[in-house]
């Protein structure tokens, strides 16, 4: 699981470092990086971070599974835990993205998109990625 988050954390660099200095390629493919990086940085298989709808839709019993089973693997030790590379890599993306091809995001109103992207990260759990999203922001 390790070489797969860095895999990605290196792919999210390279196609970071594209768009850096490739800026007028990158503008044509806006729809494809940003799925990439909304898919990306909600990446965090030890933690269930179920949106307001799903907890809705689900009816958790919690004497039966035990406080907090729902969010969070027990067995998974924070230590072992690269899956932030890849939040962190798809922020910087996001970053890059908006640095190199802002008249084409103004243009095609990813602005709000993305803007309510990184709002819904605040919660981000490693304080790495968090500053990251901050500073994106």
């Amino acid at each position: 699981m390790d070489i797969d988050n860095e895999i990605s954390e290196a792919s999210l660099i390279a196609i970071e470092q594209l768009v850096k200095k490739c800026p007028n390629e990158a503008k044509h493919q806006l729809d494809k990086l940003f799925d990439i990086v909304v898919k990306c940085i909600k990446y965090d298989p030890n933690y269930n971070d179920m949106d307001e709808e799903d907890e809705d839709m689900q009816d958790v019993d919690e004497d039966e599974e035990g406080w907090g089973s729902e969010y969070y693997n027990e067995n998974q030790d924070d230590d072992d835990d690269t899956a932030w590379k890849v939040r962190k890599g798809s922020v910087k993306l996001l970053s890059a993205m908006i640095g190199s091809c802002s008249s084409q995001i103004y243009e095609q109103k990813y602005l709000f998109k993305m803007a309510d992207l990184l709002a819904s990260r605040f919660k981000e759990r490693d304080n790495n990625v968090k500053l990251d999203i901050l500073e994106t922001f």
